[in-house]
């Protein structure tokens, strides 16, 4: 049999055979996998320090602004409760994703109806120029009620065409129906619809909800539980991820543990027989 002598080494000057520089052929991996997570870093810090997270549970206004947030198009600070003014829009939700297009203001609480000497309470866009709403008005004096004790109404100052819209639910000022409560920071509605204000509104001319007291309970039913299904969505999703995590862990702690096996087994495989001689021992 014959002996092998000790393999030369590359480096050695005495070595005669084929050799070859070995090089860094990962590099370029390297750099697209530094790139890919500094593109990664980039995106994240964007998203915490411009993004809004709120909007994917309390969602947007008719402007486009989050409640309770002092934006470019006006300061809502003082606002942070949503509220869903076109009582039709809300009446005819079938789906919860038809609830979140509804238009909904940002207002200070949750307005109540009220029907006194033929009149109803009315809840109105913000103040500007546009539709017939008066030019000289603030938020301030909106939230007051110009004085006359009924927050966010202006409907006595609009033109003539813009209350015959009013009427038809077309804006820019929208019957208050319903009584609703502040619930996650939403008018949640509940309760049949206030028949007083009901009666003026249909007396008024008002786009009609239901030719009869059974279809207005049915009407209060549908955005009661409309309301509570779009509010109860990310709670949902949130527990979800929480029992997956309950129930799955007993998996997930057998794979962790193989992971760290073959980890082990690939840089520390000179200590396993010292392992198993202690072990035995």
């Amino acid at each position: 049999m014959a002996i092998l002598d000790e393999p030369l080494l590359p480096h050695d000057r005495s070595f005669s055979g084929h050799k070859r520089e070995r090089g860094c052929r990962d590099v370029l991996f390297l750099l697209l996998f530094i790139f890919f997570w500094a593109g990664m870093g980039v995106c994240a810090f964007f998203g915490f320090k411009k993004g809004q997270p709120e909007i994917l549970a309390y969602g947007l206004d008719y402007e486009g602004s989050v409640c309770h947030k002092n934006q470019n198009l006006r300061d809502l600070t003082d606002y942070s409760i949503r509220f869903w003014v076109n009582p039709k829009q809300v009446s005819e939700t079938h789906k919860v994703s038809s609830l979140k297009d509804s238009k909904s203001l940002c207002l200070a609480h949750c307005p109540q109806p009220v029907a006194e000497n033929k009149t109803i309470s009315w809840v109105c866009n913000y103040p500007d120029s546009k539709n017939g709403n008066p030019k000289d008005r603030d938020m301030k004096s909106w939230n007051q009620g110009y004085n006359r004790g009924t927050p966010y109404d202006y409907f006595q100052d609009l033109s003539k065409e813009a209350q015959h819209n009013s009427m038809s639910l077309k804006g820019p000022c929208y019957p208050v129906l319903f009584k609703s409560k502040n619930q996650f920071w939403s008018c949640q509605f509940y309760d049949d619809i206030d028949e007083d204000s009901h009666k003026i509104w249909t007396d008024m001319g008002g786009v009609p909800f239901g030719s009869d007291a059974e279809s207005l309970s049915r009407l209060a039913v549908t955005v009661e539980k409309a309301i509570d299904s779009l509010l109860g969505g990310p709670i949902d999703i949130l527990n979800r991820y929480i029992n997956d995590i309950k129930n799955g862990w007993e998996v997930c702690a057998p794979h962790s543990r193989h992971l760290l096996y073959a980890l082990a087994s690939c840089h520390w495989v000179c200590a396993y027989p010292w392992t198993d001689s202690f072990g035995t021992s």
